[in-house]
């Protein structure tokens, strides 16, 4: 008895008539499919178009474009130079003022009614100064790049015979300070004659939460002192303890950078990404922090790496050692290798090097009076 051909067989292999025809025209489609490119290609690969597109991408949105596909990937980024010049027509992300709306905690002072606040992103203001970041190279406008002082809310006077009142934070630091201009010192110098914001400019009067009395400073005598000479202090800081509410900030951050290490270490050997150096240490706050346009990320991702440093030298590895005694203070500390650094032995004393230039710095020849920095983030 002959069997009969499956009906399910049949349905799924095509009859000798038309098996030739199939076969011949399968490659005609996939080669047609394939002719045809993609239409998003077509316009990233027009360098006008893809700049209208860029302008308004956020950085997500531009690698996640980019990663589409290696052909999208090459179409944008087809040299080395293209990264560079593409990050430049991207607005302002915002990423800066993000960080500070975090950190920065307003008083109730700079909460009142009538006070304005200065922190708009320049992507959303046309008329604010903007370059890449010199380090992450991404466009950043004046508000997200770091200051040393940030003037974050201005409060204009009642009365034609006062004065506006400024305020705004150094660096990262989460309490707001008055800022007073050189008319509130009854100072020659320049005062501000706009609404615009009052930037590392005038002197630094004491937070608005403290309770001790200190007279002001000078903010560009902070920002040119020369930090190679020891720690911060300043003539008006005598009159309190060191280092007074005004400067601590800045002083946390600057004792921050020191390392002390042996001899030895120091010619050899690499701390994280850090590699000391023979030249002799010459930062200033102006230098390092308002020298490039840096954004706020970035500088707190530098803060973070070398604050890892200290902590894990003078809290994670020797905790008993290391409680009371802060960066430039204590007199028996250990080398990243284990050697004693006695300051009562001037062979095993060593050297501090600076993580900001990765410099000397000058021997201590006594031990610091003022408060150790604070390991904490």
């Amino acid at each position: 008895m002959k069997r009969k051909r499956s009906q399910d067989l049949e349905a799924a292999c095509p009859s000798p008539k038309f098996a030739k025809h199939g076969a011949s025209r399968q490659p005609q489609a996939s080669e047609k499919s394939g002719s045809e490119p993609c239409s998003l290609l077509r316009i990233i690969e027009q360098y006008g178009l893809l700049v209208s597109i860029v302008s308004n991408l956020t950085p997500e949105d531009l690698f996640a474009l980019a990663a589409a596909s290696k052909a999208i990937y090459k179409a944008m980024f087809s040299g080395e130079a293209s990264m560079p010049n593409i990050l430049r027509k991207m607005p302002c992300a915002g990423r800066g003022l993000q960080i500070r709306h975090i950190n920065h905690v307003r008083s109730p002072v700079t909460l009142r009614p009538r006070c304005l606040g200065f922190d708009v992103c320049g992507a959303m203001m046309g008329n604010i100064e903007t370059h890449p970041c010199v380090r992450c190279k991404l466009n950043t406008c004046d508000e997200c790049r770091i200051h040393c002082v940030f003037n974050s809310t201005f409060e204009p006077e009642e009365e034609p015979d006062e004065l506006p009142t400024y305020s705004g934070f150094v660096l990262l630091s989460p309490h707001d300070m008055g800022i007073l201009t050189p008319a509130h010192l009854k100072l020659p110098g320049e005062n501000p004659t706009t609404m615009a914001p009052y930037h590392d400019k005038g002197f630094l009067d004491s937070p608005w939460i403290a309770t001790d009395f200190v007279n002001p400073e000078s903010i560009a005598e902070i920002l040119d002192f020369d930090l190679a000479r020891g720690p911060l202090r300043l003539a008006n800081d005598s009159n309190a303890r060191h280092p007074s509410s005004i400067i601590k900030a800045f002083w946390h951050y600057t004792e921050q950078r020191k390392m002390k290490m042996c001899d030895d270490c120091r010619e050899v050997q690499q701390v994280g990404d850090f590699h000391p150096q023979q030249h002799k240490c010459a930062c200033t706050l102006r230098k390092h922090v308002l020298g490039q346009w840096t954004c706020v990320g970035c500088f707190q991702k530098e803060c973070l790496g070398i604050c890892g440093i200290t902590r894990a030298q003078f809290c994670f590895k020797y905790p008993e050692l290391a409680a009371g005694f802060g960066v430039g203070s204590s007199s028996y500390l250990r080398c990243t290798c284990g050697k004693i650094l006695d300051g009562q032995n001037r062979k095993g004393f060593g050297r501090q090097v600076c993580l900001w230039c990765n410099g000397l710095l000058a021997h201590e020849e006594g031990v610091d009076d003022s408060e150790p920095p604070s390991v904490e983030e």
